[in-house]
């Protein structure tokens, strides 16, 4: 293959990350509400705090994925924009995400298998999901064959994305 078709195919594919993600921030809560509408007050409130993480990392993952479409056309602007915002949003949304999975372990026991409180376990499942999948390891291995070869042979799982673009912008900026 060709480098320019390369190119041309991570384009394609950053075009589309950023595009789902945030489509998604859209769909995710718009799908909790629809099937998990709670009925009390306290099941709106647990689900409320597991979809507020689970909304802002899919936006931060949408934003992501721009801003690295960005930089592969030459424009690194947004990405280190993002980045210095990101470096002192990390551990926030870290506490958000496990708010989400205390508020959904709050919605199971204060309301038992309610929609509302399913609907909150899945969104804070997701939240972490998403969580790791940005500032850890890079959880989604299904869409790009190289990535999927190197787990089926058990090279295991590698570091996020984002993480190791946050990591240099951290050791830039340590230089400084």
């Amino acid at each position: 293959m060709s480098d320019r078709t390369v190119a041309v195919a991570v384009r394609r594919r950053l075009n589309g990350y950023w595009k789902m993600e945030a489509a998604n921030a859209l769909f995710v809560p718009a799908i909790a509400l629809y099937f998990g509408r709670p009925i009390t007050a306290a099941g709106a409130a647990f689900l409320a705090i597991a979809l507020i993480p689970t909304v802002l990392l899919l936006v931060v993952g949408a934003l992501y994925w721009r801003a690295a479409l960005a930089r592969l056309e030459g424009d690194r602007r947004p990405l280190d924009g993002l980045m210095r915002r990101l470096d002192p949003a990390q551990k926030p949304l870290m506490l958000l995400s496990g708010a989400s999975v205390a508020a959904a372990a709050g919605a199971l026991l204060n309301q038992g298998w309610t929609a509302a409180s399913i609907a909150a376990l899945v969104c804070a499942v997701l939240a972490v999901l998403e969580y790791l999948n940005y500032f850890v390891l890079q959880l989604q291995n299904f869409d790009h064959t190289p990535d999927l070869a190197r787990l089926a042979q058990g090279r295991g799982l590698r570091r996020a994305h984002m993480a190791r673009d946050l990591a240099a912008y951290r050791k830039r900026r340590s230089r400084h």
